[in-house]
C-alpha cells in the first residue's frame, strides 16, 4: 500500500499554523512562509494555482504568507531545520506502522526561490516550471529525505512531478543519486491548454502526444524509471481528453493499450478501466472543484460568458474524475446509500463494474486481459522501447525489444481505417478489436484499433 503524502503544505486549522500565525516570535513562526507587502500590495506577483494571489493577508500579525494553492493549505519552509526533522518524523510514522511507500504530492515545489522575485512569465505554466519546482535546494532535500528516511527501509518512493521537465528528470531518479525511485509527469496531460490555462482548451497535438513518450524514455534512460497515466484526480476522462466520443470503447481500449505496452509502472485512475467518458455539467452550481469554481468566477468578473467557461468546463473540469465510482446499475450505482458528494456520471447504468464483468467484449475485461499479457511477458515490463516512424500524427508504433524478444505495438488514434507494415511474421498478442486484418506484412487497422504482435 502507498499513502499519499503532502510535504510542501498543511491545513490552515493545523497547530503549527496556528502557533505560527499567533505572533511574530512564536517558535512555529518560520514553519511557514511570512512576508511584509510591498508598496501596499503582495510581495510579489506570483499567483496561486487556482487563481488569484499566492498570498494571503494575515490581520493578526500584518504580513502575508504564501500558499500556491488554496488560501487554507500555506506552504511549509523547508529552509527551517525543524519542518525537516518534522517531515522525517511524519514519513517514519508511517513506514513502522507498514505502509509500502509513498505517493509524493507536488514534490518538486518544496524547494523555495526565497529571493521571492517577480515571476517574468505571463503563461502560468512557464511559471510553474521556471519559479515553482526545481528549486535551488531541492535535490538536497530529496537526499536529506533517503539519508534519513528510504534508506532504512525497504520502501517505495513516487514523486509527483509537476513542473519537471524531461532534461531534469534524472536528478531525481537516477539510482546513483538516492533521492526518489521514480516520478511521474505532466507533459502529455497539459497538451490540450492554450495560453490561458486550463480553461482556455486547445485541440490535442498527436505527433507531440507521442513525442513527449519517447523523449521521456529517452531521459530515463537506463538508470532511471518512470510512471505511465494518462490520466488522474486533476484531468479530465483520459477517454475524453485523447480518445473520440465516436468510438469510446475502442478508444478506452487503444488508450489502455499504451498505458499498458510502454516502458514503465502504468497507473489506471480509477474508472478508466470502465472507459468512463466525461461527465456533463450545466451549471457551475453542479460542480464542486475549488480550480473550477475560482477560473469561472475570474473569468465571469472578466466580463467573459458564463456559456463559454461551461464549455470548457466541461472538458477539462477536475469534477468529470471525481464523480463516484460506479459499482452497479442500482441506487447511487452501488457506491453509497447516502447522497454523494457529486451526482453520478449519467453513464453508470451501462458503464459499471457489474455490467461489464458480464461482457467479455467489455473494457474492464480487456483491461484485465491486458494486465495478464504484461505479467507473463517481460519483454513488454522491461524490454527497450524502440520508437516505429509512421507516416500520420495518428499512428502511434513502437517496439519493445529484449535479447530474446520483440514486440511491435500499432494504434490507430482516429476515426478512420489506417495501414501500417508489421512483417511477414508477426503474431497478434492482443487486439483492442476481435479481428485482425494483415496481408503480406501489411496490418489494417480499424478506427481506434490496436494491435500487439509478437515479431520474434
Amino acid at each position: 500500500m502507498l499513502l499519499d503524502v503532502v510535504l510542501n503544505h498543511t491545513s490552515n486549522e493545523h497547530e503549527w499554523f496556528v502557533n505560527s500565525r499567533a505572533s511574530k516570535d512564536n517558535p512555529y513562526r518560520d514553519f511557514y512562509f511570512w512576508k511584509d507587502g510591498k508598496d501596499g500590495a503582495p510581495p510579489n506577483n506570483w499567483t496561486s494555482f487556482f487563481e488569484g494571489s499566492a498570498w494571503e493577508w494575515d490581520d493578526r500579525t500584518q504580513q502575508y504568507y504564501l500558499h500556491y494553492f488554496v488560501k487554507q493549505q500555506p506552504d511549509l519552509n523547508w529552509e527551517f531545520p525543524p519542518v525537516r526533522k518534522e517531515m522525517v518524523d511524519l514519513l517514519r510514522f508511517w513506514l513502522d506502522r507498514g505502509v509500502d511507500g509513498f505517493r509524493l504530492d507536488v514534490l518538486p515545489l518544496i524547494s523555495k526561490r526565497t529571493a521571492f522575485e517577480d515571476t517574468p512569465h505571463p503563461v502560468f505554466l512557464d511559471t510553474i516550471k521556471n519559479v515553482y519546482a526545481n528549486g535551488p535546494r531541492i535535490h538536497e532535500f530529496l537526499h536529506f529525505l533517503h539519508q534519513r528516511v528510504w534508506s532504512h527501509y525497504d520502501c517505495f518512493t513516487m514523486g509527483e512531478g509537476i513542473g519537471v521537465p524531461s532534461d531534469l528528470v534524472s536528478e531525481y531518479v537516477d539510482q546513483s543519486r538516492e533521492e526518489l525511485n521514480t516520478i511521474y509527469h505532466f507533459d502529455h496531460l497539459f497538451l490540450n491548454n492554450g495560453p490561458g490555462g486550463k480553461f482556455d482548451v486547445v485541440p490535442v497535438d498527436y505527433q507531440r502526444f507521442k513525442d513527449i513518450f519517447f523523449e521521456w524514455d529517452r531521459a530515463l534512460g537506463e538508470t532511471g524509471w518512470g510512471v505511465l497515466c494518462l490520466g488522474n484526480h486533476d484531468f479530465g476522462r483520459m477517454t475524453t481528453h485523447f480518445g473520440s466520443l465516436e468510438y469510446p470503447q475502442a478508444s478506452a481500449k487503444l488508450l489502455l493499450t499504451i498505458l499498458l505496452t510502454l516502458r514503465g509502472t502504468p497507473i489506471i485512475y480509477m474508472g478508466d478501466e470502465l472507459g468512463m467518458t466525461n461527465t456533463h455539467f450545466t451549471s457551475i452550481d453542479e460542480i464542486d472543484d475549488v480550480q473550477t469554481r475560482n477560473s469561472y468566477n475570474a473569468y465571469v468578473e472578466s466580463g467573459g460568458n458564463p456559456a463559454d467557461f461551461m464549455k470548457a468546463a466541461n472538458v477539462n473540469s477536475r469534477d468529470h474524475v471525481r464523480t463516484p465510482m460506479p459499482w452497479n446499475a442500482g441506487k447511487q450505482g452501488g457506491f453509497t446509500s447516502g447522497d454523494p458528494w457529486l451526482a453520478l456520471n449519467p453513464q453508470y447504468p451501462s458503464v459499471n463494474v457489474e455490467v461489464q464483468l458480464a461482457d467479455p467484449d467489455s473494457v474492464l475485461n480487456y483491461c484485465r486481459q491486458l494486465i495478464a499479457l504484461r505479467k507473463r511477458t517481460e519483454v513488454l515490463r522491461s524490454g527497450s522501447l524502440k520508437p516505429v516512424p509512421t507516416n500520420s500524427d495518428r499512428l502511434f508504433a513502437y517496439r519493445r525489444e529484449s535479447e530474446s524478444a520483440s514486440v511491435l505495438v500499432l494504434h490507430n488514434m482516429s476515426d478512420d481505417p489506417q495501414q501500417l507494415t508489421a512483417g511477414q511474421s508477426s503474431a497478434v498478442l492482443i487486439s483492442t478489436h476481435s479481428e485482425v486484418l494483415m496481408e503480406n506484412g501489411v496490418v489494417n487497422l480499424e478506427p481506434w484499433q490496436s494491435v500487439v504482435l509478437d515479431v520474434m
